[in-house]
């Protein structure tokens, strides 16, 4: 995974050590992946993908945008989840292209969870990809916040005794 800002030294150890879970997580749950070829788009957006699947960049890269910004590149090795939270406001949805093109291998969720779910080291790996890629999400958050970000409207400190 590639960020689309400067990042530290360790932001490339956690997307080295995602894509080991990844690939660990696969042997263990021992599930063949289904082909897809993403076209080459220097615009518009890859949203063709199924929701009730996960998948894997074999070849070539994938960038994803939210709000018209780009967040962070996908590369060989690593995994697109599903966007259930952008699904019905197209404005909040995150989106994909390839401006080379990419191919995927994709994998029934439902499928693949219940596989995750049966294998205790499946299940531990699992948890693992989640917490590495939330690390990794947190630093490319972080890396685009102003210096002085306002705080949250209506917040404010009170000292003690104060109403």
């Amino acid at each position: 995974m590639l960020a689309d800002t400067e990042l530290t030294q360790e932001f490339s150890l956690l997307t080295q050590q995602y894509r080991e879970l990844i690939e660990a997580l696969l042997g263990v749950v021992g599930m063949p992946g289904i082909p897809l070829e993403v076209a080459p788009a220097s615009e518009g957006h890859f949203r063709g993908y199924d929701g009730n699947q996960f998948y894997v960049v074999l070849r070539g890269s994938l960038g994803a945008y939210c709000q018209g910004k780009t967040v962070y590149t996908l590369e060989e090795g690593d995994i697109l989840l599903p966007d259930i939270a952008g699904s019905t406001d197209p404005d909040s949805a995150v989106y994909y292209r390839s401006a080379a093109g990419a191919r995927l291998d994709s994998y029934p969720a439902l499928e693949f969870m219940r596989r995750v779910f049966s294998e205790p080291a499946a299940m531990r790996l699992w948890s693992r990809v989640l917490v590495t890629y939330s690390g990794l999400m947190l630093r490319i958050a972080s890396a685009n916040v102003p210096e002085e970000a306002p705080a949250t409207p209506g917040f404010e400190d009170y000292a003690a005794g104060e109403d």
